[in-house]
C-alpha cells in the first residue's frame, strides 16, 4: 500500500474516531495514527488489511470486543502517583483543605471527579491525600469518580495494584502507610479503594449530568492532560459538560499548559502560586477571610484562605521538583527567598527599595515584573516590563516575559509581536517556542502553532528530561516534551 493510500485512510479513520470518541490527530500525526491502525489490525487478526478495518470503523460495525481493543490501542495510559505535585500541593493548600472545613461543610459530603483518569493512579492519590488531611476521616460522605474511555485502564485502576514505576514519585513513608507490598508490586489498602468508583466513560459522546446521577454536584473536577487529544470544538463542548456538573463554587483543575487553550470563558480563573485554576463563581468576601497571593493570569478575585475546622493544622506535602533558584548576588538574596517562597508583596517592597540604592541593581527587574503578575497587578508589571525592554533590547528573555504579561492581559496580539521579538533575538529560545504555539492555536494559526511546537520538541532533546529549564517556573524538560507531543 503506498504512502498517499495510508495517509488516505488514516484521514477517514481520523475523523471517525474524532467524533466518536475525542481522540484528535493533528495532520502532522497521521503517521502515528497509521502506526496505531497497523497494530490494531494485526491484534484484531485482519493481517495489517486497514482498508477492511477502516471499513468496520467508519460504518461503526465493529463488535464491543473489538472497539475495545481499539481504543486501548488509541489511548495513552502512562501515569503515576503524586504527578505534578507542585499543582496538586497547591490544590491540597487552597482548594481541598477550604472544602473540608466543616464549618462552611456541616453536611461533610465531598464529591471530586478525575477525568481521563487513565489506571487510577490520579484518583487515589486525591484519597491518600483526603485521608493524611482529616482529622477525624468517620462520618464524611466522600465520594471521588474516576472515569475513563480505556476499559483496561479502568480494569487495572479497580485492582488498584501497581509497580514500582507508578510509584516513582511517592515518598517510601506514604508507600509504606497505604500499600502492600506484594513481590514486585504494590496494592493499594481497601480502604483507599473504596473512596473511588470508576466508570467506562466517553467525554466525546456529551453525557448529560442531569441524567447521570454521578456526574453532577462536584466540588471539582480535575481533567489534566485529556483536552489536548481533543479538537477545539470538542474541547468546547466537554467544557460546557463540566461546567453544568460542578457545584455553584466547584472548581476546575487542567494542566499548566492547557490554561492557554481558549476554551474556559465560562469560569472565573483564579490564580494561585504561579499556577491558574477555574471555578465556577467565587463567594463574597468576609471580614475575617484572608485572600491569598493572586499569581498570573487571575485579575478577578482569589480564594479565601484561612484556619480550616477538622482539618490537620500540618498539610503534609507530598514530592515535587523544586523551582529553580533565581540567579541574583548580593544584596538581593533576602528578596530572592521571598519570591521563591511565594512572598511576592514583601518581595515587590524589599526589590524596589533595593533599586533604589542605584542602578547596578536593574538585574531584579524580572522578579519584580514576575512578583507584580503574581500578585495580579497586571499593569505594574507591564510598566516595569516596558522599561527592562528599554534597557535590555537585545535580551530575547526580556521579551519573553513582556510576551508572558500581554497574554495575561488578555492581548493576544502584542504578545504575539512580542514573542516575534524574542525569537528574532534568539530562534533556539524555547518558551518563547512554546507560547507562541498556544497563542497561535488561541488565534486560529494552526499552522503555525504545529511548527512552533516542533521547534520545541527539536530543541528539548538537547536536555535530560528531568532538567528544569531556565524562566519555566520549575517545568522540566520531560514535562514539556511530553505535552507538546500531544499538541502538535
Amino acid at each position: 500500500m503506498t504512502g498517499n493510500a495510508h495517509v488516505s485512510i488514516s484521514e477517514r479513520v481520523n475523523k471517525f474516531i474524532t467524533n466518536k470518541f475525542g481522540i484528535f490527530h493533528s495532520q502532522d500525526n497521521l503517521t502515528f495514527l497509521h502506526r496505531s491502525l497497523s497494530n490494531a489490525a494485526r491484534e484484531l487478526g485482519f493481517h495489517h488489511d486497514l482498508e477492511h478495518l477502516a471499513d468496520l470503523i467508519e460504518k461503526n460495525e465493529l463488535t464491543h470486543e473489538q472497539e475495545e481493543i481499539l481504543i486501548s490501542i488509541l489511548t495513552v495510559g502512562e501515569t503515576f502517583f503524586f504527578r505534578d505535585m507542585h499543582t496538586l500541593n497547591i490544590f491540597q493548600d487552597y482548594i481541598l483543605a477550604p472544602l473540608l472545613d466543616t464549618n462552611r461543610n456541616p453536611s461533610k459530603s465531598l464529591r471530586i471527579w478525575s477525568a481521563g483518569c487513565c489506571s487510577g493512579e490520579e484518583p487515589y492519590t486525591l484519597a491518600i491525600m483526603l485521608t493524611e488531611l482529616l482529622v477525624e476521616p468517620d462520618g464524611w460522605d466522600i465520594k471521588i469518580l474516576g472515569t475513563d474511555l480505556n476499559p483496561l485502564f479502568l480494569e487495572k485502576a479497580r485492582k488498584g495494584i501497581y509497580t514500582s514505576w507508578s510509584l516513582r514519585n511517592t515518598k517510601p513513608e506514604v508507600i509504606d502507610r497505604y500499600f502492600i507490598r506484594r513481590g514486585t508490586t504494590y496494592e493499594l489498602l481497601p480502604s483507599i479503594r473504596k473512596m473511588v468508583t470508576f466508570w467506562q466513560l466517553n467525554l466525546a459522546s456529551q453525557p448529560k449530568p442531569e441524567i447521570i446521577p454521578h456526574l453532577i454536584n462536584q466540588d471539582a473536577v480535575l481533567c489534566r492532560n485529556v483536552l489536548m487529544y481533543f479538537s477545539g470544538e470538542q474541547v468546547s463542548k466537554v467544557t460546557k459538560m463540566f461546567y453544568d456538573s460542578t457545584n455553584e463554587n466547584g472548581w476546575f483543575v487542567i494542566s499548566p499548559v492547557e490554561t492557554s487553550l481558549p476554551f474556559f470563558k465560562s469560569y472565573i480563573p483564579v490564580g494561585l502560586q504561579g499556577i491558574t485554576f477555574y471555578r465556577k463563581s467565587i463567594p463574597p468576601i468576609t471580614q475575617t477571610e484572608q485572600v491569598p497571593q493572586k499569581s498570573i493570569p487571575a485579575q478577578k478575585p482569589a480564594v479565601h484562605h484561612k484556619p480550616q475546622h477538622g482539618v490537620k493544622k500540618y498539610l503534609p506535602k507530598y514530592p515535587e521538583q523544586k523551582p529553580a533558584k533565581v540567579a541574583v548576588t548580593d544584596p538581593a538574596g533576602d528578596a530572592a527567598a521571598l519570591f521563591i517562597k511565594g512572598n511576592y508583596t514583601s518581595a515587590i517592597e524589599l526589590i524596589l527599595k533595593i533599586m533604589d540604592a542605584g542602578p547596578a541593581n536593574q538585574e531584579l527587574l524580572p522578579m519584580l515584573i514576575r512578583s507584580y503578575a503574581n500578585t495580579g497587578k497586571l499593569e505594574q508589571a507591564r510598566m516595569w516590563s516596558e522599561k527592562q525592554i528599554t534597557l535590555n533590547k537585545m535580551d530575547a528573555s526580556s521579551h519573553y516575559l513582556h510576551a508572558v504579561i500581554m497574554q495575561e492581559m488578555d492581548l493576544p496580539h502584542e504578545a504575539e509581536k512580542a514573542l516575534m521579538k524574542a525569537l528574532y533575538l534568539d530562534p533556539d529560545h524555547i518558551l518563547s517556542h512554546l507560547l507562541m504555539g498556544n497563542i497561535s492555536t488561541r488565534l486560529g494559526k494552526h499552522s503555525k502553532a504545529r511548527k512552533h511546537y516542533m521547534n520545541v520538541g527539536e530543541l528539548l532533546t538537547a536536555f535530560k528530561d528531568e532538567e528544569i529549564l531556565p524562566e519555566s517556573e520549575g517545568m522540566t524538560a520531560g514535562r514539556i516534551k511530553e505535552l507538546v507531543g500531544l499538541m502538535k
